[in-house]
């Protein structure tokens, strides 16, 4: 049902339902799986756009990057399900039947799963949870505002979970060693981390801490995410090749996560090469070149110095051509007769009929002819704490053409996350009680509820810039 051929037809036929979408298509966003690469393959077979360019989904890539970088100590089916069972059997007060020995086996991130559940379900490590850190609160060694009071378990599909099971349990460490010394219940004593088990924890938590912001940042819904894809990418490289040379120098750091991350290393590297040509940044990369130049507040300050994307000495040259292009194809196009339509420029700046009675040019300023994309370029970029498409609707007067590249290049999405998360709501919304909804009915829910959770996230940025506004003035 789900073939690339299924896929392609359909999305055909949404096309042609919408005549003026079918030539103004600048990118497909997609995951990885092997029907979309079938599907990107007919499309191109048979498109008149050749245009198109192929956004393979960031967040997808790497969450497969870091499920095989940790595949030795996440959870795999089987464990997964002796740990359910392992859970079930405390929640009925079984556990007295498990056999000591299937503890040998286990990975670390299981037997904290499995201290985690005693914590949650059985009242007497609850209890002494909680006096471990109310105990190291007043100590001083946990912080007074620290307000989680428990462990959150993982669960198989998401590694950040996992992540956030090791961060809680490596900040609360004294309360579960606390519990531990006096428990009288010997299956937690059993299951209990060793001193090497704590530090792997740690060396885990700094491996999940490379991947966790970019993988969130990047399947946002309200900012722009494209402009960002390479420079996390990038400083993802950095990053583990830092952990490498830091393990190796230390002698005591476990040599699997070395091997571990240099393997995983080659498998970003297929997606997103260490090594950049300029083919390369001409090709596959040109969308994500043009949606970082374009950003105001990036322009060309990473390619340059040292910086993450400074590939090879000449790639400044490179870049300007490849915006030069871009901006004098649409300077070249922006006549009546091609599909670039005029309501992407201002009336206001291009609508001579309602200036043609002016005596404007009767004091006109000597003409400046340096093209917009050099104005652009040499003009510093704006502080990091401005938003790129505020900046672009407040210059579109003086960078009308440059206005329309942003508008393209900074809208496409680095992620196909968004998407699917709001035909996740889908679940939510068709149940067992409620199964006989519409196709429309269903369909205007969902988008009922994605336009609210981002009306909501939009109200909460608005905030946070307002408060962030009234300390500047405050301060000055």
């Amino acid at each position: 049902m789900h073939s690339g051929l299924n896929i392609y037809t359909e999305f055909i036929n949404i096309i042609n339902s919408y005549q003026e979408l079918s030539n103004n298509i600048i990118s497909i966003t997609r995951d990885n799986a092997s029907n979309n690469n079938t599907f990107i393959s007919i499309f191109k077979r048979n498109t008149t756009n050749k245009a198109v360019y192929d956004i393979r989904c960031s967040a997808h890539i790497l969450n497969l990057v870091v499920q095989d970088i940790l595949q030795d100590y996440l959870l795999n089916k089987k464990a997964e399900n002796d740990i359910n069972s392992y859970s079930d059997s405390i929640i009925n007060n079984t556990a007295n039947t498990i056999n000591p020995d299937t503890n040998s086996n286990i990975t670390i991130t299981a037997k904290l799963r499995k201290l985690a559940t005693h914590i949650k379900y059985t009242q007497e490590n609850k209890k002494l949870f909680l006096e471990g850190i109310n105990k190291y609160k007043n100590e001083g060694i946990i912080p007074l505002n620290y307000n989680i009071t428990r462990i959150p378990l993982d669960n198989l599909t998401r590694w950040n979970s996992t992540y956030y099971m090791i961060k809680v349990a490596l900040d609360l460490q004294k309360a579960i060693i606390y519990t531990a010394n006096n428990t009288t219940n010997k299956d937690f004593k059993q299951n209990m981390l060793t001193e090497t088990d704590w530090v792997q924890l740690k060396e885990l938590k700094s491996i999940f801490e490379v991947f966790i912001k970019p993988t969130i940042k990047l399947q946002g819904q309200i900012y722009t995410t494209l402009n960002f894809s390479l420079l996390y990418i990038y400083q993802i490289y950095k990053k583990l090749n830092n952990l490498i040379n830091i393990y190796k120098q230390n002698k005591t750091a476990n040599s699997s996560f070395i091997l571990a991350i240099q393997s995983r290393l080659e498998k970003l590297n297929k997606y997103y090469p260490q090594k950049v040509t300029p083919a390369i940044l001409k090709g596959y990369y040109k969308p994500y070149i043009l949606s970082i130049i374009l950003d105001p507040r990036f322009k060309l300050i990473h390619f340059k110095n040292q910086g993450l994307l400074q590939f090879y000495p000449t790639i400044i040259d490179d870049i300007t051509t490849i915006l030069r292009f871009e901006y004098m194809k649409i300077k070249n196009a922006i006549n009546p007769a091609n599909n670039i339509s005029f309501d992407e420029l201002q009336d206001d700046i291009y609508n001579i009929s309602e200036k043609s009675d002016s005596d404007d040019e009767l004091y006109s300023k000597e003409n400046n002819s340096e093209e917009e994309y050099i104005i652009y370029i040499k003009e510093s970029p704006i502080s990091q704490k401005e938003h790129p498409l505020d900046y672009w609707k407040l210059n579109n007067n003086r960078f009308p053409i440059l206005s329309i590249l942003a508008r393209r290049y900074l809208a496409i999405p680095a992620t196909s996350a968004s998407i699917e998360s709001t035909f996740s709501i889908g679940g939510n919304i068709i149940t067992k009680s409620r199964n006989k909804l519409s196709s429309t009915t269903i369909k205007e829910l969902i988008l009922l509820k994605s336009w609210k959770t981002s009306i909501k996230r939009l109200e909460e940025i608005y905030k946070e810039n307002r408060d962030e506004k009234e300390d500047i003035e405050e301060e000055n």
